[in-house]
């Protein structure tokens, strides 16, 4: 029944309420869940807070990652009660792909300098390479609607501005 629970709010794109789930029926949903969990959670924040530019919370999500896959893999050693298929569902390379997901988010916004400050926290090599920022900035370009491209852009002229209350219900007659 938890591993419903957790897979259903997963399946939903609820992943913080999967998180907490997953942390709260720890001993019975499974340690894998639990990692996977945590690990959509941490994808879910750090796309949020790189928008808001808030670097230290990336910092503070990829800690969390490092100890919930630390606690798991150490259940996992330890424990003799867990299933073959439990042990073979745990993939460990969340810690990794947190913290290349992280680099990448920081590097698609052009924050090179954070993704540099987080690399050499981390003790990764980061590179910034033109055309992979220009690239980006293209990718950027044809995803979102530019003002220049709407018809409501560059090319409309701009109203005058109503100062007199008259005039503005006038507008609306």
């Amino acid at each position: 029944a938890v591993h419903r629970l957790v897979d259903s709010a997963s399946d939903q794109h609820q992943y913080r309420q999967a998180d907490a789930f997953a942390t709260q029926f720890y001993d019975y949903g499974g340690r894998s869940r639990y990692a996977e969990a945590r690990l959509m959670h941490a994808y879910d924040t750090i796309t949020k807070v790189v928008t808001r530019r808030q670097y230290p919370l990336v910092e503070r999500q990829v800690e969390r990652i490092d100890s919930a896959f630390a606690r798991v893999k150490a259940d996992l050693e330890e424990s003799a009660a867990v299933s073959e298929d439990e042990r073979q569902r745990f993939d460990s390379s969340g810690p990794a792909d947190v913290r290349n997901f992280a680099l990448l988010r920081l590097q698609e916004i052009g924050e090179h300098d954070a993704a540099h400050r987080l690399a050499r926290i981390w003790g990764w090599d980061y590179s910034y390479d033109e055309e992979e920022a220009a690239r980006f900035a293209k990718a950027r370009r044809a995803r979102y609607l530019q003002w220049e491209d709407s018809e409501a852009g560059a090319h409309a002229p701009v109203p005058a501005l109503i100062s007199d209350p008259k005039v503005l219900l006038q507008e609306f007659k």
